[in-house]
């Protein structure tokens, strides 16, 4: 499933071809970061240690002017918005990464 992250290259409307870098968090989170030949835009995802979420879930960073690059993200195909977000202080939305 994140093999298939590693090779997506995907247009946007801001910072044209884009592709993603998949890294970890400490407790085994996926860490998903876009990136053009310009270098590295921005990272999409946070990690929120004490909510709970599936193995091919993650949270989604909507602040910090993530909410342009993020509609060209989901139209990749490999991700869909699960409509849950998470408890607490930090409301991200949880995608899931599409087998």
């Amino acid at each position: 499933m994140y093999e298939e992250l590693n090779d997506c290259v995907f247009e946007t409307k801001k910072y044209g071809e884009c592709w993603f870098d998949v890294a970890w968090y400490g407790n085994k989170r996926v860490a998903l970061q876009v990136l053009n030949a310009e270098g590295p835009i921005t990272v999409i995802t946070v990690n929120l240690p004490d909510s709970p979420l599936a193995e091919n879930e993650m949270f989604i960073k909507t602040w910090e002017g993530n909410g342009e690059i993020l509609p060209d993200v989901l139209a990749t195909g490999l991700f869909t918005d699960t409509g849950r977000k998470a408890a607490g202080l930090v409301k991200a939305p949880i995608w899931v990464i599409n087998d």
